[in-house]
């Protein structure tokens, strides 16, 4: 986990923080389960989740993959 993430996660008091691995393996499991920790996460699993669970981070993903 990077101390800077940690860090930051504290100063801004976000309820998530991710550390986004393209080499790990891809997890099954709800991403936003655990709020108020960050977490390290593949980013096969970030990504199949962020449009169901935040709506609003779908919408802004669709623009950059649907022009």
């Amino acid at each position: 986990m990077s101390r800077s993430l940690e860090y930051y996660h504290k100063r801004v008091s976000a309820p998530y923080a991710f550390q986004v691995q393209i080499d790990a393996d891809y997890v099954d499991a709800d991403c936003f389960s655990r709020p108020n920790r960050p977490i390290i996460v593949h980013a096969r699993t970030f990504l199949s989740q962020l449009v169901w669970h935040r709506p609003a981070c779908g919408r802004l993903l669709k623009c950059f993959i649907d022009p």
